[in-house]
């Protein structure tokens, strides 16, 4: 009950911010980062867990929360927060699918598939739940993961970052592995970059980068 009630707590907390980075990005100069890191500093919440941008994965958040849901069902007990905390996630999946779909471009790239860095796991993953999207539309993906390196049938997997940033033209940054980070600008010339991280913001002022960046307001 303590693992379930644990887990539910920090993906609402998720779907918390993630509800903020939509409202954000429909209002006039919004920032999500402004608002989450006002939030974080009250001693009573903490910035843990309050990214806002994207879905929440792995083989724990999405199970735990179901189950808890089930269970307060099962009791009698109201589950509207728990299933909400899944409709919002599944919802930023959406947004995320859209902004890749609404763009123009040649060949799709996603540096990331696992549900966070220093892990192999990609059960669940925002980069493995996107993959699956577009390869069910037949769409052409390149992919790179620094901890995932196993074949998946039909897909191709490049042997880094920088290969995929040659090979495609719309580059999503689906789980914030540092080495992202650490690739000169040069390298992400003309590209669209779909951030949902906000990893690297700092793109968004290079004229020759369409940076998406999730949370930020026109």
């Amino acid at each position: 009950m303590a693992k379930l009630a644990i887990n539910t707590f920090v993906t609402t907390k998720i779907s918390y911010a993630n509800t903020l980075s939509e409202i954000c990005e429909k209002l006039s100069g919004g920032d999500v980062d402004v608002v989450t890191t006002a939030i974080g500093d009250d001693s009573r919440i903490g910035r843990k867990y309050l990214t806002g941008g994207a879905c929440y994965g792995g083989p724990c958040f999405p199970r735990d929360s179901r189950a808890f849901a089930c269970l307060a069902h099962s009791l009698g007990v109201p589950d509207d927060i728990p299933r909400a905390t899944d409709t919002i996630n599944d919802a930023q999946l959406r947004w995320l699918i859209k902004q890749v779909s609404s763009r123009p471009y040649r060949r799709i790239g996603i540096l990331g598939l696992t549900y966070k860095p220093g892990t192999d796991v990609i059960e669940e993953s925002m980069g493995a739940n996107l993959l699956h999207y577009l390869t069910q539309n037949d769409e052409h993906v390149i992919v790179y993961d620094p901890g995932y390196r196993a074949d998946i049938p039909g897909i191709e997997i490049a042997s880094s970052a920088r290969m995929v940033l040659e090979q495609a033209d719309t580059i999503v940054i689906a789980t914030p592995w540092p080495e992202f980070e650490k690739i000169d600008d040069g390298h992400w010339m003309n590209h669209i970059i779909i951030d949902p991280w906000r990893q690297l913001r700092r793109l968004e002022k290079v004229m020759t980068i369409n940076y998406v960046g999730a949370g930020l307001g026109a």
